[in-house]
């Protein structure tokens, strides 16, 4: 019986150590880029954020907008978005929702677009808030929507960030 048990335990480590390998492990901020963009930030990451945030200003609906924000989805927001080094680009995408998020300043409603955001070699498709985060030291921050495609963040690790 006790050695039904040793063999249970070492398998299931063993298992999870398999499981636990399969990840890519982040430090706290990573140089990630937005495909569209073709511009490398530092990426803030942040698993307490349900949703991953890009910098961007000077949102204009194509075709006009309508006061109200949920009108607009389905509609293409060009906007400007910007790193950490002032070099800057304007990009098209097609809101596919919108969020209304709580800070410190309140709540606010933001747009939702569907972006390839991550490594030059490994680009996932996912949601993206627009927000100004020109306040900010961060113009892209990470949600755990990033984050569930197999990473990993070791908060202790410090990153070497190249631009």
């Amino acid at each position: 019986m006790f050695k039904k048990i040793v063999i249970s335990v070492v398998s299931c480590l063993l298992s999870i150590s398999v499981f636990a390998s399969d990840k890519t492990i982040l430090s706290q901020v990573e140089t990630m880029t937005v495909a569209k963009s073709g511009l490398r930030y530092h990426a803030r990451i942040d698993t307490g954020a349900g949703k991953t945030s890009l910098h961007a200003v000077d949102l204009t609906i194509i075709g006009g907008a309508f006061k109200k924000m949920k009108r607009n989805v389905g509609k293409i927001v060009e906007f400007t978005t910007e790193n950490e080094l002032g070099e800057k680009k304007r990009i098209q995408a097609e809101i596919v929702s919108t969020l209304r998020v709580k800070n410190s300043q309140g709540i606010e409603t933001r747009y939702m677009v569907k972006l390839d955001v991550g490594f030059p070699e490994k680009l996932h498709h996912i949601y993206v808030n627009l927000r100004d985060r020109s306040h900010m030291n961060y113009k892209l921050l990470i949600g755990r929507n990033f984050l569930k495609h197999n990473y990993i963040v070791d908060v202790s690790e410090k990153s070497a960030l190249v631009l």
